[in-house]
């Protein structure tokens, strides 16, 4: 029954690595309707791939509004099926900017990351020495959507904090980092 499930699977990840538009949009139904009605936690180690990551991602900035819009559903799927153990096998997907240029990519990774915050808060904010720095470079993008997205990612991954200490202080710790200059008004807060 596994193998069959993963021969199902490699199918559809090599029609969503297709070139063609017509297969592409095809295999991504396919895959969202996989995780309407066959997903089961012991296939993730065989969907939830870096290669398979990288392709939705890719595929958020298609010329085609249809397959972007599908690509971004499957990558929000994905986010929301996760199990906590893979996060830390995908974080560096999702910490990638530079592996792609388009802006569409970028918004989309920052999505992704806000949806991972909301379904593994604890795993986020172990791994937040990581995650921050890259996004908070991400809140001087020169594309105006993709840095208020970065802002509001920000305060989600901020939020995984439970540091009672801190957790009044982030508002004024993300403008910050929009605004350098509020630094020391917030230090005498």
């Amino acid at each position: 029954m596994l193998k069959k499930k993963v021969d199902s699977i490699n199918t559809i990840f090599s029609g969503i690595t297709n070139k063609n538009s017509d297969d592409i949009l095809k295999s991504l139904l396919e895959f969202l309707k996989f995780f309407e009605t066959d997903y089961k936690v012991e296939y993730e180690p065989f969907i939830i791939t870096r290669e398979l990551l990288y392709s939705l991602l890719n595929l958020c900035s298609h010329k085609s509004n249809e397959i972007s819009e599908h690509a971004a559903s499957a990558g929000k799927k994905l986010m929301s099926t996760i199990n906590e153990h893979s996060i830390r096998r995908i974080l560096p997907v999702l910490l990638d900017f530079s592996s792609s240029l388009k802006w569409k990519t970028s918004l989309n990774r920052l999505i992704l990351l806000d949806d991972l915050a909301k379904a593994a808060p604890l795993t986020v904010s172990r791994n937040l020495n990581t995650i921050i720095p890259v996004v908070s470079d991400m809140m001087w993008d020169s594309k105006p959507q993709v840095k208020a997205r970065a802002s509001k990612t920000m305060t989600s991954l901020c939020n995984t904090l439970d540091n009672k200490d801190i957790v009044p202080f982030i508002p004024d710790l993300v403008k910050c980092i929009e605004d350098p200059s509020n630094v020391l008004e917030t230090v005498h807060k």
